[in-house]
């Protein structure tokens, strides 16, 4: 009891975490999936660490250096040579501990740093973890939902996901009356539970210092996301949610500065 009084959410976020990317180690296989996820990891973890040593004059361990490696271990693809993860972990801590406005991240510093090695080596983000195995999304749906609740983003998530299933729900509509067939025919609507995107939902877009301060802020947020996510998995596919969440990134200013409840 006493070690779980210890815990914060970060420590969990590390646990859950772990555990996802356990079972996609395991089902994807070792060899293609292991190495990466410990060089992102280690670099990111040790990276972290060395920063703010420097800042403070105390060596002391980062966990969300590691929640960033874990990140990118799990997000890069499992072909990727072994300096694609390690230099996006680099990019990611540098980015998290200098690219700053008045002491706040603009940008998820995990999704630019994938963006950027994206576009550097033609390495998009495959999000294997997510889709290794049929339960898999059981256990992002119950890690998630904790998640969100101790960071108080259920207002987020629930918008989100409720305006990207309207979104697929009108689309399914329109295209079973541009059929003009008997009925009407599901086939958009299940991307709802798409693993992909409800980790992103979960335990991306929640993240604290890139979201709305306040509650109301983040609601719009998530609304806005989930139309800006659509658009890109639309149009830009290829760049799948790192992008969306860049973009909608750029919001979080305008809604902080806006919304003050």
């Amino acid at each position: 009891m006493d070690i779980l009084n210890r815990l914060n959410v970060y420590s969990y976020m590390i646990i859950f975490l772990s555990i996802i990317a356990t079972i996609g180690i395991v089902s994807v296989g070792i060899e293609n999936t292991l190495p990466n996820v410990l060089i992102s990891v280690v670099t990111a973890s040790l990276l972290d660490s060395i920063v703010k040593y420097f800042r403070s004059k105390q060596f002391k361990f980062q966990k969300s250096g590691t929640i960033t490696g874990l990140f990118i271990g799990m997000l890069i693809p499992t072909t990727s040579p072994y300096y694609i993860p390690a230099l996006a972990a680099v990019l990611a801590i540098l980015i998290k501990n200098i690219v700053k406005i008045d002491g706040k991240h603009i940008f998820n510093p995990t999704a630019s740093a994938l963006f950027i090695v994206g576009v550097l080596f033609s390495s998009v983000a495959s999000w294997w973890a997510t889709f290794s195995t049929g339960y898999i999304i059981y256990v992002i749906i119950i890690f998630g939902l904790f998640i969100a609740y101790t960071f108080k983003r259920f207002g987020l998530v629930t918008s989100y996901l409720g305006t990207f299933f309207l979104i697929l729900l009108l689309l399914d509509i329109f295209q079973s009356i541009d059929r003009q067939g008997p009925g009407f025919v599901v086939t958009n609507l299940v991307l709802i539970t798409d693993p992909t995107l409800l980790f992103f939902v979960f335990f991306i877009l929640v993240e604290p210092k890139t979201s709305p301060f306040f509650k109301k802020g983040r609601i719009i947020y998530g609304a806005s996301s989930a139309v800006i996510s659509f658009i890109v998995l639309t149009f830009f596919p290829e760049q799948n949610l790192i992008l969306a969440l860049l973009l909608s990134n750029l919001l979080v200013p305008l809604i902080n500065w806006k919304i003050k409840s």
